[in-house]
């Protein structure tokens, strides 16, 4: 399947009537975290996940050309286009070998979680980064990245031992890019000796979004962290499932640094 058949296939499931609430839900706007720019077809996500499934089922084993599909269709201007391209890449993360049998597994999910981190610049909105970066960021991270993990977790020495693309992620300007870093933890916290590590990439995200003032989208300057603030929630809460003990200690002993998330502290409980 090329570009241009996905291109028709998104379009002919676009529901127009759609758009507008789509529009209303993601805040489309100038001063708003969606781009006024960006473009929606009116396509739900249970359809573009099918789609997609359809897509990888019926699709080349070339990864040269599946690389070159997918990341001109992430790097579109239309929404769905880029979602769609990012749940292919999450269902070959999960599912490498009844997609590409004659690749091995672990060289799939590398190639995935690659591509994926290639195209940052393209992701423009939450659901793009939620609905795939769990397991092409954190998962990769809590299995491939797992000696840097646990020498983490031995030292706490996080700016040492973190890989330096995941480094970057916590430390750049985009706006994107951190909410990535964030919930991109509930892939790690899945892994229950990896907790620890979890909590002090949290503490150190959570620093740095205290400290800075603004980021960007795009070129865009962008000033309300309730975006960043409320993954940080989400991961806390799945700590607290998972080892209450762990959580407990987390919040008693960053109470200040909680506390100077401001008017945000509400979304960290």
């Amino acid at each position: 399947m090329s570009f241009a058949s996905i291109s028709a296939s998104l379009h002919k499931i676009g529901n127009p009537s759609y758009v507008p609430q789509l529009k209303r839900y993601f805040k489309h706007g100038s001063d708003s975290y969606t781009s006024p720019t960006e473009v929606f077809l009116g396509i739900k996500l249970p359809q573009l996940r099918t789609l997609a499934d359809s897509y990888l089922r019926s699709s080349t084993t070339d990864l040269v050309a599946l690389s070159g599909v997918l990341s001109e269709v992430i790097a579109e201007e239309v929404h769905e286009f880029k979602l769609f391209g990012v749940l292919a890449l999450d269902l070959l993360y999960k599912h490498p070998q009844k997609y590409l049998p004659d690749s091995s597994a672990e060289d799939t999910r590398a190639w995935a979680h690659e591509l994926y981190m290639d195209c940052l610049e393209f992701y423009t909105n939450w659901d793009i980064i939620d609905s795939s970066c769990i397991r092409l960021v954190g998962e990769h991270l809590a299995t491939v990245e797992r000696e840097a993990l646990e020498a983490c977790k031995t030292t706490h020495s996080l700016d040492v031992h973190l890989p330096a693309w995941f480094r970057d992620l916590i430390h750049s300007r985009q706006f994107w890019h951190v909410r990535v870093a964030i919930v991109s933890q509930l892939g790690v916290v899945s892994e229950p000796e990896l907790v620890p590590v979890a909590c002090d990439i949290l503490k150190m995200i959570l620093i740095i979004v205290n400290e800075k003032e603004e980021f960007l989208i795009g070129e865009r300057v962008f000033r309300d962290k309730t975006l960043l603030y409320k993954p940080i929630g989400w991961v806390l809460r799945d700590i607290r499932k998972r080892n209450s003990a762990q959580h407990s200690n987390f919040m008693s002993t960053n109470l200040e640094l909680i506390g100077k998330s401001g008017k945000f502290k509400r979304l960290l409980y």
